[in-house]
């Protein structure tokens, strides 16, 4: 029998769980537990929490997985920084969303969308809409990341997060989307006029029209990026996706 803390601390409920359980209904639950009862840092505390109520999720106790999930958001809206709130509500989803719990996913991408559009700071605000976007990517809701990322105000940084977006679009399966607009994208990446944002942008797209098969599309704009070093980079990274 698993042993409840003396000193109250953060997961002593979901502890106090193991010990109603059979031994093999619990074990996914002790798994998740892992290595998270010493956890001080309050990012760590939400996803862990996240993470114990995808596991209840997938055990049947739906009440008791929603009122766990509740004390995640919950420490998220006691940041001070609202880009740290954004970024952590699209790791709980994610990780929401690994446990097939994709509905209430997209209603804390919804969330965290509502709070990204708060943030003061323009240059923090991009930012948080880069890593949203991507998250939604990973995610499998790539149409709302192509939104998420059109919507950023930053062009550099909005050319950049699309080519993310159609690279993750890529792995996803969904090839023929990506190359929809990547053509557009990877034009709007050649007249970035800072020097450094357009070779990032570019070693991007090379990558990821290889990971599309279309070598000869993928070396030539490897090869034609501006910087020395990033064109090295963009170079070994396209001939190892191809290799592959």
């Amino acid at each position: 029998m698993t042993e409840v803390p003396k000193n109250k601390g953060l997961f002593e409920e979901e502890i106090e769980l193991l010990t109603k359980e059979s031994e093999e209904t619990k074990k996914p639950l002790e798994k998740a537990l892992e290595g998270k009862r010493e956890v001080s840092d309050e990012e760590d505390k939400a996803l862990a929490l996240a993470e114990i109520s995808g596991v209840m999720m997938e055990m049947g106790r739906v009440e008791k997985a929603k009122s766990i999930l509740q004390k995640s958001l919950k420490i998220t809206k006691d940041f001070s920084l609202d880009y740290r709130r954004v970024l952590t509500l699209g790791d709980i989803a994610g990780i929401l969303t690994e446990h097939g719990e994709k509905e209430i996913a997209r209603k804390i991408f919804k969330k965290a969308l509502k709070s990204a559009r708060t943030i003061s700071d323009s240059m923090k605000k991009n930012l948080a809409l880069k890593e949203l976007a991507k998250a939604m990517a990973e995610n499998k809701e790539e149409q709302r990341a192509v939104k998420v990322a059109k919507s950023i105000s930053n062009r550099s940084i909005r050319v950049n997060s699309l080519i993310e977006v159609a690279s993750i679009m890529i792995e996803n399966g969904k090839e023929s989307e990506a190359d929809e607009f990547l053509d557009e994208i990877l034009k709007k990446a050649r007249d970035l006029a800072d020097k450094a944002d357009r070779a990032t942008a570019l070693r991007k797209g090379s990558v990821a029209l290889a990971k599309m098969g279309q070598e000869e599309r993928a070396f030539e704009i490897a090869k034609n990026i501006p910087i020395k070093s990033s064109r090295d980079l963009a170079l070994h990274e396209v001939t190892e996706e191809i290799t592959r």
